[in-house]
């Protein structure tokens, strides 16, 4: 039996790739005459924060205290996620050496809810902010929090050093992780590859694939598979995870909110395999979402029926 009450009493920070999420809605009804591509006619615009602060935001939905730590630009698309993340009682804390803010404009069919071409306006984060925000880590700043979830988008943020001071602050540390960094994920509490990034990483899938990323960074390993059973790899002992099944509206962010729900339910006193379950269950109220949007515990707690 879960006490979702205690969830209010988790501390979290969560370290990564900020991004801000820019969500066009439009009618396409005629084709251009100067190109065979169609007319987007804007509708509307919405915003969310992306990448890790949309991990952040489920942290936060969830009921437990949250504090996010990320590079964002002196720009307008800095601006407005700072005010998302000041509009959810987030705390920030960032370096004081700018980088341009990552933002995903996505525009959307409003009668089909189809997605057009997305544009990204990308950065990579240059190392000596990255080192900046290392900097501001400290053992004293970390000290409050019960569990660190790192949420790595290769975007530059995530580095050695910034691996280094959190798995030194002694506290649990979740890894939603990029192959391209790898190297970077020893010896923390748990990392969770889709399979995809477990494909790319080891040639295998499922059980094998799990298996061996354990012994590679000496961590546990949550493999999750879209449709297919999740695979939690703890302590030796191999647990397949079935996902909810659900009319899947988007997928976007279903990862962050699997790894935030992990986290918190852990950090309040969860065993960890049921944590995995109830993360699931959260991944499958996700994807019945549309956009960036963040499942809160009300759902949570409803969902269990």
């Amino acid at each position: 039996m879960v006490d979702y009450s205690r969830f209010k009493d988790v501390n979290v920070l969560v370290v990564g790739d900020l991004m801000l999420d820019r969500t066009l809605t439009a009618s396409v009804d005629r084709i251009s005459a100067e190109a065979p591509v169609p007319i987007a006619r804007a509708l509307s615009e919405s915003y969310a924060a992306g990448g890790a602060g949309n991990t952040a935001m489920n942290v936060s939905t969830l009921s437990a205290k949250c504090t996010v730590a990320g590079v964002y630009g002196n720009d307008a698309s800095g601006l407005k996620l700072w005010e998302l993340f000041k509009e959810s009682g987030l705390n920030v804390v960032a370096p004081d050496r700018y980088s341009p803010t990552i933002v995903k404009l996505r525009t959307v069919c409003s009668r089909t809810h189809q997605q057009l071409p997305r544009i990204d306006w990308d950065t990579q984060i240059p190392s000596e902010v990255s080192h900046a925000l290392a900097e501001r880590l400290s053992p004293e700043v970390l000290k409050p929090f019960d569990v660190i979830v790192v949420s790595d988008y290769a975007k530059g943020t995530v580095s050695w050093k910034l691996m280094q001071r959190l798995v030194e602050s002694g506290r649990p540390v979740f890894v939603d992780p990029k192959p391209a960094n790898a190297k970077w994920y020893n010896n923390v509490f748990l990392v969770k590859p889709n399979g995809g990034e477990a494909r790319q990483l080891t040639g295998l899938d499922g059980a094998a694939a799990a298996k061996k990323l354990s012994e590679e960074w000496g961590s546990r390993i949550l493999l999750t598979r879209s449709d297919q059973p999740a695979v939690l790899y703890a302590d030796g002992v191999l647990t397949e995870l079935q996902v909810l099944s659900h009319e899947v509206s988007d997928v976007t962010g279903a990862g962050d909110t699997v790894i935030a729900t992990l986290a918190v339910a852990y950090a309040a006193g969860v065993p960890l395999v049921d944590a995995a379950r109830l993360a699931m269950r959260a991944a499958s109220i996700k994807v019945t979402k549309r956009g960036t949007v963040p499942v809160s515990l009300d759902e949570l707690i409803e969902s269990a029926g």
